[in-house]
């Protein structure tokens, strides 16, 4: 059984700029993207709410 991907190491692997998310329960993508910010590179993510996501289930 293979490890799941992180979506931070999706985000960096993949060089996405953005990524947009539902219900954030892994805390290193928002580190990740303020980090990456601060140093200039261009990323960012967008946050639908959680109540949002469950409707499109």
């Amino acid at each position: 059984m293979s490890q799941p991907i992180l979506p931070v190491e999706l985000m960096r692997d993949k060089e996405l700029d953005v990524m947009v998310c539902g219900d954030i329960t892994e805390w290193t993508l928002c580190a990740y993207v303020n980090d990456a910010s601060m140093l200039g590179m261009n990323k960012a993510m967008i946050v639908v709410w959680h109540e949002r996501t469950e409707e499109w289930e």
